[in-house]
């Protein structure tokens, strides 16, 4: 969308992030608007350009929201709290109680994710509660974690862009949705990065591990997570990840991956090219969203390219 209209943009960025009063001050007939908002499941990726000098006070925002700025500058926070952030820094907007904001002109690109996912993920491999976690900061933790976001912004922006996005297949996008609250939990401060919430490990019986395996063998089809794995197992995420690496040399998750290369493995096997059958719709089918990367997966487990044993 682009717009020369200050109160049709407003009502937009209140629509997509949240119920905000703005004070917008200059020149009205040079204002210069655009938005480009694409999302698929929980993940949303935009880019937004506003020129005119705006101050807004925002009430809680409906998604976690981090943000990159290309040109312009922010402040961002609650008084004393503020930060300012310019080109090139990456800012974790605040989530869960209004805040204040303001800049001249800006030019960002967002990503939003589902903030409930991410305090699932920190309950499940810490001792954090999901209904008291939260973000502490709006910087990353360090250099190698702000170049890591930027990276991580740069490819769902172009991946949500495509025509067809490969993560629009059920098991790449949680996959992938599974991978942003990672990566989330990694970047930005956070209660399950404290002391206190370290996890505490218990013992798991070979029992335990084989309901584990029964249920990834039942479920690889489904977009299961550690915790479903481990819940269904009666046992704790951690311990869970601790003991299939003592077993298996593997996390859950990885067998669960081998799981999905030996069924994708099956399908080429009875596929017919013919037919219209192809490796990349095999591929994303069972959550492997890069081709190349499930190709080379693929020659290092079986000896030969997908392709060959499609056409075979």
């Amino acid at each position: 969308m682009q717009t020369r209209d200050p109160e049709l943009a407003h009502e937009l960025i209140s629509e997509i992030y949240g119920v905000h009063r703005a004070l917008i001050s200059g020149d009205c007939e040079n204002f210069q608007f655009s938005l480009s908002s694409a999302s698929v499941g929980s993940i949303g990726s935009d880019v937004m350009t506003h020129s005119m000098s705006t101050r807004v006070v925002t009430e809680p925002l409906r998604h976690l929201t981090a943000a990159y700025l290309n040109g312009g500058q922010v402040v961002v926070g609650r008084g004393r709290t503020d930060q300012r952030f310019g080109p090139g820094d990456v800012v974790l907007y605040p989530y869960g109680a209004g805040f204040g904001a303001r800049w001249s002109t800006i030019d960002q690109g967002l990503l939003r994710i589902d903030f409930g996912s991410v305090a699932k993920l920190a309950a499940a491999t810490t001792d954090t509660d999901p209904a008291t976690f939260r973000f502490l900061g709006m910087r990353p933790v360090s250099p190698a974690m702000d170049q890591y976001w930027r990276t991580l912004m740069v490819y769902l922006h172009r991946e949500l862009a495509a025509a067809q996005p490969a993560i629009g297949q059920p098991l790449v996008l949680a996959q992938t949705e599974g991978m942003l609250a990672a990566a989330a939990l990694a970047v930005f401060p956070n209660t399950s990065l404290t002391s206190e919430s370290r996890p505490r490990i218990g013992r798991v019986g070979p029992s335990a591990l084989r309901r584990a395996v029964a249920f990834i063998d039942a479920h690889a089809d489904e977009a299961v997570t550690l915790a479903d794995i481990a819940a269904d197992a009666g046992v704790g995420p951690r311990a869970l990840q601790l003991s299939f690496a003592h077993h298996y040399g593997s996390t859950p998750m990885g067998y669960l991956r081998r799981v999905r290369l030996d069924r994708a493995h099956g399908e080429l096997q009875a596929a017919d090219p013919t037919r219209g059958d192809t490796v990349g719709q095999i591929a994303r089918r069972w959550g492997f969203a890069k081709r190349s990367r499930f190709a080379a997966t693929y020659r290092r487990a079986y000896g030969v390219s997908p392709s060959h044993t499609l056409r075979a």
